[in-house]
């Protein structure tokens, strides 16, 4: 399976944050919508530090997520105020 080609960002629409935390690796998609699509516009992958690896999942999935965000806050230029806001989805019973 191959990821699907990445799209460039527009700072006016939202985004969209998808995290998982896997084997002790922080894995993220930065999404915008186009049409009715969730088009990916940044790929993130960040190894936990070993205190965090050593954590319960859901605790691990925290540390994911903080990890991720801090990435994609640097193609957004840091902002996700109202005219940028930001969506951070996590899995379901994490």
């Amino acid at each position: 399976m191959e990821a699907p080609a990445l799209g460039l960002p527009d700072l006016v629409k939202p985004f969209q944050l998808y995290v998982h935390e896997r084997r002790g690796v922080a894995l993220g998609v930065l999404t915008q919508l186009l049409g009715a699509w969730k088009r990916p516009v940044a790929y993130f992958s960040k190894q936990l530090d070993q205190v965090s690896k050593g954590w319960p999942a859901c605790l691990r999935a925290v540390a994911a997520t903080a990890l991720v965000l801090g990435e994609a806050e640097k193609l957004t230029l840091g902002g996700w105020g109202s005219s940028r806001p930001l969506s951070t989805l996590t899995k379901r019973g994490t």
